[in-house]
């Protein structure tokens, strides 16, 4: 990992985060939307709809990009 960042620092910023603050974690207001949004209420019958679900879901959010840059700067990093 250590060779990846120096290869990259460039174009990379690596951010250190405390742990147990999760208010300061971008991932999880990502995660939060996720479960609230696109999971709330789901009971699959199997592992087969858990994934399809999963997936499904998790590209929808990936596609909106807009969102990710304000879970930035909600968490103040």
């Amino acid at each position: 990992m250590n060779e990846f960042l120096k290869a990259n620092e460039k174009r990379l910023r690596v951010e250190f985060l405390p742990p147990y603050a999760p208010e300061l974690n971008p991932q999880e207001y990502i995660w939060c939307r996720w479960k609230k949004n696109y999971m709330a209420n789901f009971c699959p019958e199997n592992l087969s709809q858990l994934i399809q679900r999963t997936k499904s879901t998790l590209g929808i959010l990936k596609s909106n990009t807009i969102s990710f840059d304000s879970y930035w700067k909600q968490a103040g990093i």
